[in-house]
């Protein structure tokens, strides 16, 4: 150590002592002082742990979660109401703000700072009158204000709100968000106007500021303790790259405690500029951490060589992202004035100019002589990139054999002149403790077109440079272009150390929350002494390890599931964190339940484990057909053979894709077995080539001599499904798929499923998918009803007039959702209207809440006599639809009308409307039935929140001239505007987009 130098001598010390806190955090010396197998009722816990639980659910769920929290129970209630943190997000994104609901919000908010989301919604009709109305309720409590956000409203709106807080002071606002909105009656010579916000008032704590094509000049002198700023705008810089560093200097010299800066110019010229780098003299900006541009290449290299930056860690056109730096840039990047330009820098892209082959240029060269002392001055450097840099024969590439200690992940991108040998050579003297004694470097690829890497490929074999394990030549398997040099495993140290960040953050909330929650108040006329018998005092720290068990318990669970399927390899991970948590796992039998066998050789030893640890918990099992393959007979016996002893506690099964013989021996196996978990069944067919028809059609009869006696839920896809349906009564959930399921006629595909839910009597959800979807022009079968009381979902893929003989054919009073299998609204053929009103005992479907009626109109043609007929049933229909929330009519003859002012007599309770390609319509009849659902003398409802109207360009033109002769407009609450250019076809009468 006496003969390494002072910075790599503590490089190592300080790598030394990380090590030993990172071991001694796996091993697990930060024990809890509580017992690990304590239990604790869920109305039980503490208030802070009740208010850490609400506040990560807060953050999932938006500004819905108090509302729902508080109609939980008493208990609950009472802990969001004295909460104050959780009434204080306010915005108004819908057409009619919500004046009264948020005037209770800030009373139950007290003295918390809250926050104001303004968006575009409020302001398409009487835009003013609603400003108004936002502005009164605020005002009262402007002081409290935290942030402020205003996206997309018309400029007299934004005029509006900020001339109202012009003299406000407002000691707790810290972010404002502004965003220019494109409204049409917006003048050049109105917007482009300064900004001029607080003019007389104050926000002495402002911090964060984000300005989206608003003028930023004002902001930038008024407000000089900024740490955030963020500026879209196409005109933010100019053409000379000159004056557009100067602009980035005038800001960082107003803004000395600024921390991140973010410069959008959206538009920008050609990357490559002719003009060459300016020599301004730098500037020096000591607190800027991360500085994003997203501009042109010759505006970067300007903006980087009139900068230094001590305390800079990141480069980005975008969070997350990064920019490539020039090669002109590194005699600016070399030069030592008091210090170097970014000595904290982390990651860094050098990119040379786009060459075809042409030799490097005698400016690049002496450009690229400055690179090793460039690099010497990132001594925190971990990630470096060189794209189409010319290396010289690894003449630069030697500057990484001493600089850089803290690299680890290094990249070259189509760069000529690189030579594996003297690329080995750098990195072996980078290990070498007699050179730098930097072992960090963990990931090296090399990205260049095929005969490049052919050459390359070459070379390593003539010098034999794969015999040295920490350098290999492999292939990427995700990128044919991309060689793989060394590759040490950086994914799992990532993650790892995310997992670390992620623990110390929770342990952080945790502590601020214990420190910053207020005490808990009891409601007047209330008792809560059940609760503060369990209620510890809000004010005592709890440490992450210190958590009741049921706490990590659920934490670990939520973890557990990532986009609806458990991931088998979390419990594994867990366990090798620290020995409490490891302790945690193997304690918790429901971690290990989850057998997937879908890899070429059947993980027989590991699933035994795991089947040990699962104790008596049930237990789930997927097959799938990767393991039968090659020795198909050979692991499926091992599989049966590792599952036989304990499948009393099956919980589920699922066999997918596998062949017909390997599905025979399962079943045959599990055929004379008692199931008593066993709930859930999936089959799917495999369409292995020895699979014969006479075998694979046979009959599919699972658990003969056996009784799975609460089996509920059953997926059958190209299975035979007869058997299943006559020996399991009791099915919730049946899902088949199969092209055979009906036949050519409609009416015995409708005796079809009125067989399989008369065999289903506690059928909740079935789901038919015969995967055709054409078929002929719906006919009205004549079928007696079948009734079903317990079905609430119905779904479909098959041909209209299937859709429609199986909707005449029943009677499902607790239906709730009618769709197709993608989730949309099945298509209605009107000629079910008449059956639909035949209420005998009851109405057809008085719980459906959506529907969708599906006319057969030509274009040009009109109507047949069966068509107005069966339209005349329209309104008896919807009045057997109480429920009703979504109606959608598409391609039908409302009679000028007629037929339109069903729903102002009907359907209470409905929210969107959607009238697409209707013949026969009339803005005016279409207001008259707004009116009267709104009336309180009529059906007094005011639930209407979304209509639309689609239909052709011409036809939508005609009806904005009918709303301009009729004055349609002036009705706040039905507004005739066009959609964005995305739906042309479309105009919004009530609602959004």
């Amino acid at each position: 150590r006496s003969q390494q130098p002072a910075s790599s001598v503590h490089q190592m010390e300080t790598d030394t002592l990380d090590d030993q806190l990172v071991n001694n955090l796996l091993d697990g010396e930060f024990e809890t002082r509580s017992h690990r197998h304590q239990t604790c009722h869920i109305l039980g816990l503490p208030y802070d742990i009740f208010y850490l639980i609400f506040t990560f659910s807060r953050i999932q769920t938006g500004d819905k979660f108090p509302v729902i929290t508080s109609h939980v129970c008493r208990l609950w209630r009472q802990h969001a109401l004295d909460t104050p943190g959780f009434w204080t997000l306010l915005r108004f994104k819908s057409p009619i703000p919500k004046i009264e609901k948020y005037h209770a919000w800030l009373e139950r908010s007290k003295d918390a700072p809250f926050d104001l989301e303004v968006g575009w919604q409020p302001f398409e009709g009487a835009s003013v009158k609603h400003a108004k109305a936002i502005m009164r309720l605020i005002f009262p409590h402007v002081q409290r204000l935290r942030s402020l956000k205003v996206r997309d409203v018309p400029f007299k709106i934004r005029q509006l709100i900020f001339d109202r807080l012009n003299n406000a002071h407002m000691p707790s606002l810290e972010t404002l968000d502004v965003k220019w909105g494109w409204a049409f009656d917006e003048r050049s010579s109105l917007t482009h106007r300064k900004f001029r916000l607080f003019c007389y008032g104050d926000a002495p704590n402002l911090k964060h500021v984000a300005l989206e094509r608003i003028k930023s000049d004002y902001i930038i002198h008024k407000f000089k303790k900024l740490e955030t700023l963020n500026i879209i705008s196409w005109n933010i810089l100019g053409i000379s790259i000159h004056n557009n560093a100067k602009t980035v200097q005038g800001i960082l010299s107003l803004l000395p405690d600024l921390r991140t800066l973010r410069i959008d110019r959206e538009y920008f010229p050609d990357s490559h500029s002719i003009e060459p780098v300016p020599t301004l003299s730098p500037f020096t900006h000591f607190s800027l951490e991360e500085l994003y541009l997203n501009a042109s290449q010759g505006d970067i290299d300007a903006i980087v060589c009139a900068l230094v930056l001590p305390s800079l860690h990141r480069f980005g056109r975008a969070p997350g992202t990064g920019f490539p730096i020039g090669i002109s840039c590194l005699p600016t990047m070399a030069q030592v004035r008091t210090s170097h330009p970014f000595p904290n820098l982390v990651c860094l892209r050098l990119c040379g100019p786009p060459t075809s082959g042409e030799p490097q240029s005698e400016v690049d060269s002496r450009n690229m002589a400055f690179l090793e002392r460039a690099l010497a001055g990132m001594p925190k450097l971990e990630f470096l990139a060189l794209d189409q840099v010319n290396l010289e024969e690894n003449k630069h590439l030697a500057a990484l054999a001493r600089t850089c200690p803290r690299l680890q992940r290094l990249v070259f991108i189509y760069c000529p002149g690189l030579v594996l040998k003297e690329l080995r050579d750098v990195t072996q003297h980078r290990r070498d403790p007699t050179g730098l004694g930097s072992n960090s470097l963990k990931y090296v690829h090399v990205d260049a077109p095929p005969q490049r890497l052919r050459g390359l490929h070459k070379e390593a074999v003539e010098h034999g440079l794969g015999g040295d394990p920490d350098f290999n030549i492999t292939t990427s398997k995700n990128n044919p272009r991309r060689i793989i040099v060394i590759d040490r495993e950086w994914i799992i140290y990532y993650r790892v150390h995310a997992i670390k960040q992620r623990r110390w953050r929770l342990t952080s909330a945790v502590q601020e929350m214990a420190t910053d929650t207020p005490e808990p108040r009891l409601g007047s006329g209330e008792s809560l002494h059940e609760r503060s018998e369990a209620v510890s005092s809000p004010s005592r720290a709890c440490h992450v390890l210190n958590l009741p068990y049921d706490i990590v318990y659920l934490i670990f669970t939520f973890a557990w599931t990532e986009a609806g399927q458990k991931r088998d390899d979390f419990p594994i991970k867990i366990s090798h964190v620290c020995r409490l948590w490891r302790q945690y796992a193997l304690d918790t039998p429901g971690f290990w339940t989850s057998l997937k066998f879908e890899k070429p050789i059947p993980e027989i030893k590991k699933y035994r484990t795991w089947l040990e640890r699962s104790k008596d918990a049930p237990f789930d099992i997927e097959i799938g057909w990767r393991p039968f393959i090659g020795a198909s007979m050979k692991h499926i016996k091992a599989i049966m053979g590792l599952v036989f002893p304990h499948v009393q506690r099956l919980r589920s099964l699922k066999v997918s894709d596998v062949p017909f013989k390997i599905r025979v021996v399962i079943f045959d196996r599990l055929n004379g077995v008692q199931l008593p978990l066993l709930e859930t069944l999936r089959v799917k067919r495999g369409w292995a080539t020895d699979e014969k028809p006479d075998l694979t059609d046979r009959k599919f009869k699972p658990f003969r001599h056996g009784e799975p006696i609460n089996l509920k839920h059953v997926g059958l896809r190209e299975i035979p499904y007869g058997y299943v349906i006559h020996r399991f009564k009791h099915l919730r959930t049946l899902e088949i798929i199969n092209t055979t399921i009906f036949g050519d006629s409609s009416r015995d595909n409708a005796k079809t499923v009125q067989g399989i839910l008369s065999a289903l009597p506690d059928l909740r959800i079935l789901s038919i998918d015969s995967e055709h979807s054409s078929g002929p022009c719906p006919e009205n079968p004549t079928l007696p009803l079948t009734t079903h009381s317990s079905l609430e979902e119905l779904s479909f893929r098959a041909p209209e007039s299937d859709i429609t003989a199986i909707v005449c054919a029943l009677r499902l009073p607790s239906l709730r959702q009618l769709c197709n299998i993608s989730g949309g609204e099945a298509r209605i053929d009107p000629c079910c209207l008449p059956i639909m009103v035949q209420a005998r005992q009851s109405h057809s479907y008085p719980n459906l809440l959506r529907l969708q009626l599906y006319g057969r109109q030509v274009w040009g043609s009109s109507y047949s006599v069966d068509d107005s007929l069966n339209m005349g049933f329209f309104e008896r229909a919807l009045a057997g639809l109480p429920q009703l929330e979504s109606l959608v009519l598409e391609s039908l003859d409302l009679d000028h009308g007629r037929h339109l002012m069903c729903p102002s007599k009907s359907c209470p309770r409905l929210e969107r409307m959607r009238l697409a390609f209707c013949s026969g319509l009339a803005l005016k009849e279409l207001r008259a039935v707004i009116q009267s659902r709104r009336d309180p003398k009529g059906l007094g409802s005011n639930t209407l929140e979304y209509v639309h109207v689609e239909d052709k360009p011409r036809n939508l033109k005609m009806l904005r001239k009918e709303a301009e002769e009729h004055g349609l407009g002036g009705d706040p609450g039905f507004n005739i505007a066009i959609s964005n250019r995305i739906y042309p076809y479309r105009i919004i009468v009530i609602g959004e987009n």
